[in-house]
């Protein structure tokens, strides 16, 4: 069960010990897993927490609140914890501020009727209750004539008017800046943008993350454009009125790389000489904290780390979800680091105003809070109250106990720049997850050679990412990480391309894997490859999800491939049937249609063996690291639980049919229970 957790520390870098348990705070709700987003430092350094609640029901906004000491605070809804829901439409809160009233506001999204998400405000009394003089009960629904849409920032001017920013859907599976201003009534502000909404198009692939106001009133929306492979930074300012500010950027646009090859900006902030500070990931050969400044007019603030970009690297896999700037113009920002167990800890650095580390936090400027060793560990926000005192909130997830075992290696990960796909005329980015020494990018290989290959495509972009969800980028090369991490821990080398860019349909999505596997099978005998005569090429295994699950089955049923079996997470499509190649499909019971899951049709259609898992529960985009469900069926179990099952199953298919282990097959048929997973509705059915 996830946890909502708050870090505190002194100025210096050092746990705060007058906070929680050595400066550390985790809260439970027992009504199910919780992911908190968004935190703010009330006028009394009370602590503020927002997010989502995974409620048997339907998911909600949640909230707590802190004392000082780290203690709930009794006088707020209670207990110091809260939910709040819209009448069984799944939502959650992915930001929190309070207006000059103590007032609390938090904003996110909530499912709309038909299809997607729609913008979504709660506005709280200092005690927890809602807000009765704000919308409907304390609750603001709002829709954007571009699409579906979801809030992932807020920010209040000085008259209590409310800003929120996000991404609306302009056409799947583009997304522009979407901004809605709300007056304090809660109505929209019909003075701003078209009835209170503006949006801003960059590439037409555009997220926008976080937002503020400048000194002027002006809004900044910063976040992320273009597909995740070749995404940049970038920045928006726009006028009270809604229109793009002339004057900043080029036609009130501005692009920051964050100092890597590719980068986007997860978080914006003000620096006190006016000043715009980014922050978020940068990418050049590995994942880094990146930090830039801009000029108040756009432009990159060259006393900044000498070209206005700066970047903070703790291990192989790190990325600042949040930044403050302090009152000496210090930039302190906070995500999440990698750890060599596979999980992740909050992370949090500071640069002094020059960008330049700052010696005096923690060891190189740089400090960290592990909450349980070998869990996932994500920091999502970031705030310094009135004592100076940096606070850190987010989740920390279940430990990687995975049903099956960790498996004997570690994963190490590497980038193939501009793969071909001949039969397409175009090349695309690629992952190749691998046995490793260590959890690193570029890790050097176990021994243990030959490894079996396998080629992985996922599902086209049929749905928005999930707002807070590690990969929000957009960028698919790491859609299934989670899951294909663990098959390499076990001893499986596997490629997955990026599709972001794959017209609708099956067609790219079977050249990708056909290319895939081509690629590794030229890599096996390729002198200076890393993978020469490390391969076990024969046998070629292929998974897919969704679309991509069609594809496993299309690709192997085409002869064009020696296919030693196929895995398939909710595959849709033409079935076909691969004859007498073992395949396991992976069904769920909350997948409404909508995207093409026909997980027992692609069963019947093979012949034996054959396996079939039916994981009660879950939905079409739970094994996917962020892709949003949409109008898929509401999950009702966590996404964690979902790619563990998935995983657990796949490993125990692969195992016993690639390798013939021992102990298996039992699992396969039903005969046995895997162990842990006894809590969950699973089915087996098995032709073998």
């Amino acid at each position: 069960m996830a946890l909502f957790a708050i870090a505190r520390f002194l100025d210096n870098g050092d746990p705060d010990p007058a906070f929680g348990d050595g400066g550390r705070v985790t809260t439970e709700f027992v009504e199910g897993s919780v992911n908190a987003f968004g935190l703010a430092v009330d006028a009394e350094d009370r602590i503020i927490t927002a997010g989502a609640l995974l409620a048997p029901e339907a998911t909600e906004f949640a909230f707590t609140r802190h004392l000082p000491s780290g203690e709930l605070d009794g006088s707020f809804a209670g207990d110091g914890r809260l939910r709040v829901g819209f009448d069984g439409r799944s939502g959650g809160a992915m930001s929190v501020t309070l207006d000059s009233e103590q007032r609390i506001v938090a904003v996110g999204g909530v499912a709309a009727p038909d299809k997607g998400n729609e913008f979504a405000v709660v506005r709280l009394l200092e005690d927890g209750a809602l807000d009765d003089s704000f919308g409907n009960e304390g609750r603001v629904v709002a829709a954007f004539d571009e699409g579906p849409g979801f809030a992932l920032d807020v920010s209040i001017d000085p008259l209590d008017r409310i800003v929120a920013a996000g991404f609306a859907n302009a056409q799947l599976p583009g997304n522009v800046f979407a901004v809605l201003r709300l007056l304090t009534d809660g109505t929209l502000d019909q003075r701003f943008g078209t009835n209170g909404r503006a949006v801003v198009e960059f590439t037409g692939i555009d997220t926008g993350f976080s937002v503020l106001h400048d000194h002027r009133w002006r809004i900044v929306v910063a976040g992320k454009v273009g597909p995740g492979a070749a995404s940049d930074g970038a920045v928006a300012r726009l006028l009270g009125d809604g229109r793009l500010d002339p004057s900043f950027g080029v036609n009130g646009r501005a692009y920051s790389d964050l100092g890597g090859s590719r980068g986007q900006v997860k978080a914006v902030a003000l620096a006190g000489d006016r000043r715009i500070v980014l922050a978020g990931l940068s990418h050049e050969n590995l994942d880094q904290f990146g930090i830039a400044r801009l000029l108040p007019g756009g432009d990159h603030d060259q006393t900044f780390s000498f070209d206005g970009r700066s970047s903070s690297t703790f291990f192989d896999t790190d990325g600042a979800e949040d930044v403050v700037v302090d009152a000496t113009n210090r930039v302190v920002a906070a995500g999440y680091t990698g750890t060599s167990g596979g999980g992740t800890v909050f992370a949090t650095a500071r640069l002094l105003s020059d960008g330049t580390p700052d010696m005096s936090f923690g060891l190189q400027g740089q400090v960290f809070a592990d909450f349980v060793e070998g869990s996932v560990d994500r920091a999502s926000a970031v705030a310094i109250d009135s004592a100076s005192r940096i606070v850190v909130g987010g989740s920390i997830g279940h430990p990687r106990d995975w049903p099956l075992g960790h498996g004997p290696h570690r994963a190490g990960v590497r980038v193939v720049k501009a793969m071909p796909i001949p039969s397409q005329d175009a090349r695309v980015n690629a992952v190749i997850y691998y046995p490793a020494t260590r959890e690193a990018t570029n890790a050097p290989i176990a021994p243990g050679a030959p490894f079996p290959v396998a080629a992985f495509v996922h599902a086209n972009r049929g749905a928005p990412p999930c707002p807070g969800t590690p990969t929000d980028d957009g960028n698919d090369l790491l859609e299934l990480d989670t899951i294909l991490r663990h098959l390499a821990r076990w001893g499986y080398v596997v490629i997955s391309g990026d599709a972001s860019a794959a017209p609708p349909g099956p067609f790219f999505q079977i050249d990708l894997m056909q290319a895939e596997a081509e690629y590794m099978i030229a890599e096996n005998t390729r002198g200076g490859s890393p993978f020469e005569q490390r391969l076990r090429t024969t046998d070629i295994v292929l998974i897919g999800h969704s679309t991509g699950g069609g594809a496993a089955y299309a690709v192997a049923a085409s002869g064009a491939l020696n296919v030693g079996a196929v895995a398939a997470l909710v595959p849709s499509g033409q079935t076909r049937s691969v004859g007498n190649i073992p395949s396991l499909t992976v069904a769920v019971t909350r997948d409404d249609g909508t995207f093409g899951g026909n997980a027992t049709a692609f069963y019947n259609s093979c012949e034996s063996p054959k396996h079939l898992l039916t994981i009660g529960g879950a939905n079409h985009f739970g094994f996917t690291e962020s892709l949003c469900f949409g109008s898929d069926g509401d999950p009702l179990i966590a996404r964690h639980d979902q790619q563990r099952i998935a995983a657990a199953y796949m490993t125990a298919f692969l195992q016993h049919y690639l390798r013939g282990a021992a102990g298996y097959a039992e699992v396969l048929t039903g005969a046995t229970d895997v162990e842990s997973l006894e809590p969950f509705d699973l089915e087996v059915q098995a032709e073998t």
